[in-house]
């Protein structure tokens, strides 16, 4: 299907009022994904992934509707793709995103509470098993990297 008119149909009903730039840049962010990114059976750049990410990007305009609608669909864009993509992919997909919405950071900002909640969890998962109980044998480790992949574990779940 042609996802252009159906992201800009998406995008007025989750409120957006300049629906029709913001629909052109995500359906040529995508599509040079699937032509520039490396081919992985878990990518989607079809149509069932844009409803997500589009909802997504509602329910941030909603919830900050003071920022401008560019950085809301970066952002929703980043968030929801960024996870899934591999080390190697990984820049060049950012580098789409900054050349679509020049001016804008795409630095991610990060769940905090979530993140204390996932250092607690791996603190408390390393003391039962020095504790013997047979219970947290796993060794976590709170490592960055690992705390950050749980936020965006917890980001990709609360969307579908």
């Amino acid at each position: 299907p042609d996802l252009q008119p159906i992201c800009q149909n998406m995008l007025m009903a989750e409120g957006f009022v300049n629906a029709r730039p913001l629909s052109i840049k995500f359906v040529t962010l995508y599509r040079q994904s699937s032509e520039l990114l490396s081919q992985q059976p878990h990518y989607d750049w079809g149509l069932r992934n844009v409803k997500s990410v589009l909802r997504v990007a509602g329910k941030l305009l909603r919830a900050q509707p003071s920022i401008c609608e560019n950085s809301i669909l970066m952002r929703a864009l980043r968030d929801f793709n960024v996870p899934k993509l591999p080390v190697f992919d990984l820049p060049i997909f950012l580098n789409l995103v900054a050349d679509l919405f020049p001016n804008l950071s795409i630095e991610a900002e990060f769940d905090e509470k979530l993140k204390e909640q996932a250092t607690r969890a791996c603190r408390v998962d390393s003391q039962q098993g020095e504790s013997g109980n047979g219970l947290g044998n796993s060794k976590l480790q709170t490592e960055e990297m690992f705390l950050n992949k749980v936020v965006k574990l917890q980001e990709i779940l609360d969307v579908r």
